[in-house]
């Protein structure tokens, strides 16, 4: 089950555990895996399939509690509800195209990020990180950007398996050490300087463990190929590394019993779950500060140090072998776990879905619903040419008449495009370096 799974099945259990809100979900009917199971043993939720739910009357309001990634879905959102919140878990698709097939892809993930972004009536963000770098984009004004972490304390979804052993998981002797490093291997989860890690742990402190790797690969952006790279120069690193691909929460449970560390070596997250669910298991976890990691836990406790492999394995031995030092970790994780329930995450999305049905929609989003159809204008159009729009009327037809001009349009809006660009990099530069 991946995090964002996790997140969605949460959240809507901690929504229907308030009783303040009629809950329609629509998910998974037919084959459902995991996540369908735990969302029909859910009381007080209705789950209906996609074609059900648009026969019926508009809801006062839709959440999709991750990102909205094709132009049906968007359209199929906007016909739902009144008011429409998404949940922008973070930027990471939209500023690397090498997660994606195509470069044609990508740009179509782009503009359909700002598309939602702009119909939306209300943005959900998991971090203050990922409303700032929202905002710094311009994908959205501020007055629709809301931040609502995320619980940590996944008692309804994963409850307690009962271990069971993953395929492979008897290469694991009784007694070895092992560093679980867990997720899938996208680029940006750093699994790469994981394997640096144990080849200094090995090389220069004769390490015996094995390093375990549990998480599906991806077709797109994946850093196997410099893995195995890594690997066949190193046989004796090749040896000590246990690649488990994708787990069920009972194999995960098994892995967790099993595993001394937790290596979470990301550059990036929109939030960060690893290191709370392995405090959770009583297993100390070493990440690296920056991101959204830095606003929810301690840098003081992160025991990475980015990117130094050399560094971070004497940190890592450490937490391997000194009490003291698992304890110190474990303490620090669940200090920053206290607050961040899945029921405070319901009640402050509760009253945002209240004021977000009082207050006045989104415009690009109020002219989708009266149209009916996804229409290809932006929030930022919307506000220069809509109603009460901040470009006067009477200068719209000396644009449009400069716009269609063949020796002047070109020029002229390519200058003010210049001077726009110019003055957003001047704004980024003031904003990370401070004002002369």
């Amino acid at each position: 089950m991946t995090g964002t799974q996790l997140q969605a099945l949460e959240l809507i259990a901690s929504l229907a555990r308030t009783g303040d809100l009629r809950l329609t979900v629509v998910g998974p009917t037919s084959e459902p895996g995991e996540a369908g199971r735990a969302l029909a043993r859910m009381e007080g939720v209705e789950l209906v399939t996609r074609a059900e739910i648009e026969r019926r009357r508009r809801a006062d309001l839709v959440h999709r509690p991750y990102q909205v990634d094709t132009d049906s879905d968007l359209a199929f959102l906007g016909g739902l509800a009144e008011r429409l919140v998404v949940t922008n878990q973070d930027l990471i698709a939209y500023h690397n195209p090498a997660y994606f097939p195509t470069f044609a892809e990508w740009a179509s993930y782009r503009r359909v990020t700002r598309a939602a972004l702009a119909v939306a009536d209300r943005v959900v963000f998991f971090s203050a990180h990922g409303r700032a770098e929202a905002l710094e984009e311009e994908l959205l004004d501020p007055g629709r950007a809301s931040v609502v972490h995320t619980g940590v304390d996944h008692a309804f979804v994963r409850g307690a398996p009962a271990p069971s052993p993953p395929t492979h998981g008897e290469r694991l002797a009784p007694g070895e050490e092992a560093i679980l490093c867990l997720g899938t291997d996208f680029r940006h989860k750093n699994r790469l300087f994981a394997l640096r890690v144990a080849q200094a742990l090995k090389r220069r402190h004769g390490w015996a463990g094995t390093l375990v790797f549990a998480g599906p690969h991806v077709a797109h952006g994946s850093s196997l190929a410099d893995e195995t790279a890594l690997l066949s120069r190193d046989p004796s690193l090749a040896d000590a590394v246990l690649d488990l691909r994708a787990l069920s929460e009972a194999e995960k449970a098994w892995l967790f019993e099993r595993a001394a560390l937790v290596l979470y070596p990301s550059v990036y997250e929109g939030f960060g779950l690893v290191p709370f669910e392995a405090a959770e298991r009583d297993v100390p976890c070493m990440w690296a500060r920056g991101t959204s990691l830095s606003e929810v836990l301690p840098d003081s406790a992160a025991w990475i140090v980015p990117w130094d492999a050399e560094q971070s394995a004497a940190r890592a031995l450490e937490l391997l072998r000194d009490p003291s030092a698992r304890r110190q970790n474990l303490d620090a994780i669940r200090a920053a776990a206290k607050p961040l329930t899945w029921d405070a995450a319901a009640a402050s999305l509760s009253e945002l879905y209240r004021q977000t049905c009082d207050e006045p929609a989104a415009p690009a989003g109020a002219l989708e619903r009266r149209r009916g159809m996804l229409l290809p204008f932006s929030d930022d159009a919307l506000r220069l040419v809509g109603p009460g729009g901040a470009l006067p009327s009477e200068l719209e037809r000396p644009l449009l008449a400069l716009a269609t001009h063949p020796h002047v349009g070109r020029p002229l809006f390519g200058a003010l495009k210049a001077g726009y660009r110019a003055s957003y990099r001047l704004r980024r530069l003031r904003g990370r370096y401070g004002s002369p």
